[in-house]
């Protein structure tokens, strides 16, 4: 039987490629074709390890350890790409069947007037993109966002698909980044939970934004529609769980400072990295879920606040794929004017009717997903050239 690799720029934890990686893996375990699961990546935290999942050795191997070598014409590579790799070489070289995943790359404008070695990585994956173009079978993508990048660079074999989500999807083994229940039995403020909740819907709603604390993600809206909520409900709370990035002061201070000028200390709080344990407890705190990004390829986070029936309000922008992964559901503002954002929020918080409507869309929402089309996709073009057996 044949080995699966997946290679991408960089892991980390609780990362969301990390988690499709993941995803990839327990689909193809399922189906029985690969004997062994490798993953790598061209920058790797010291120590990290992946347990829990099948991954050869438990760890996330450096691509200078790599050598094409130890792989043969029955083996399959599956490379992630988002950013610069420098894994040309690799990739040309591999034996077996090669695929792209593309996860989109994040447009170096956002980071040039904070870190301009990040926007050089940023040009350098897109000139990686078109480069590559010739050397994979097909390119996958979870948007029409990053379709049009696939076809801009050169690409004519093209799938969109919907993402692997299988750790968010049906729950997944101790340390995921994940561990949801599946969303049909969670209870919540729309079901028998909802007298449970009364008492913290009291002391004011709670905004929660999960992500990097990077500039794409737009987060300065948020913290001014908080300055407006608390004049309606003095303990609303705004929590941005994310890295705070090395490299990326600069605009963590902005952020910091707007806060401070808005008197929004005990208001606003930036989590930093949070384990997964600490994560779910953030989640079961929260009311709703907000995202302000500018730029998304896919946006995990909002198909992870679904799971949870938390009603999503969302920026509908050209450059992100939140509105097409919402599909219709969640509540989407362009503009995202701090005012309305406000008054949208309130009445969520107390209008019971109107909370309940949101879920029950996104919860329709959520049975549209087909997480298992990628993995298959990739079986059914193997097999046409003879790649794996029926």
């Amino acid at each position: 039987m044949a080995r699966l690799l997946q290679l991408s720029p960089g892991v980390a934890p609780f990362d969301a490629t990390l988690s499709l990686m993941l995803g990839v893996v327990r689909i193809f375990r399922r189906q029985g074709i690969y004997k062994s699961f490798d993953l790598a990546a061209r920058h790797v935290p010291s120590g990290f390890k992946v347990r829990g999942h099948g991954i050869s050795g438990n760890r996330v191997y450096p691509l200078e350890d790599l050598d094409h070598k130890k792989y043969s014409s029955g083996d399959l590579l599956i490379y992630h790409h988002g950013i610069a790799c420098d894994a040309e070489p690799f990739i040309r070289q591999f034996p077996g069947s090669r695929f792209m995943v593309y996860h989109g790359l994040t447009p170096a404008s956002f980071y040039l007037p904070y870190n301009l070695t990040v926007a050089g990585r940023l040009e350098r994956g897109r000139r990686e993109l078109q480069r590559l173009a010739s050397a994979f079978e097909r390119a996958y993508c979870f948007s029409r966002v990053t379709e049009a990048d696939l076809r801009e660079s050169g690409y004519l074999n093209i799938r969109k698909v919907d993402p692997p989500l299988q750790d968010v999807w049906s729950g997944s083994a101790t340390g995921s980044p994940e561990g949801l229940q599946p969303f049909e039995t969670r209870s919540d403020r729309t079901g028998h939970g909802r007298d449970d909740e009364k008492p913290a819907r009291k002391e004011g709603p709670v905004i929660l934004t999960v992500g990097r604390i990077v500039p794409n993600k737009n987060h300065e809206p948020l913290i001014r529609m908080m300055a407006l909520l608390r004049q309606i409900h003095p303990e609303a709370r705004l929590i941005l769980a994310g890295e705070l990035r090395p490299g990326l002061e600069h605009y963590q201070r902005h952020l910091k400072d707007l806060v401070r000028t808005l008197r929004l200390q005990d208001a606003v709080d930036f989590t930093g990295l949070v384990q997964a344990d600490r994560l779910e407890q953030i989640w079961n705190q929260c009311d709703v879920y907000s995202c302000s990004s500018l730029h998304e390829g896919y946006c995990l986070p909002l198909v992870e606040a679904m799971v949870r029936n938390r009603p999503v309000v969302y920026l509908k922008y050209a450059g992100s794929a939140a509105a097409e992964t919402m599909d219709g559901a969640g509540l989407g503002l362009n503009p995202l004017d701090p005012f309305v954002l406000s008054e949208l929020i309130s009445e969520l918080h107390t209008n019971d009717t109107l909370y309940a409507s949101i879920v029950r869309t996104q919860q329709e929402r959520l049975q549209r997903l087909r997480p298992e089309e990628l993995a298959q996709d990739i079986v059914n073009q193997m097999a046409l050239v003879g790649g794996v057996d029926d």
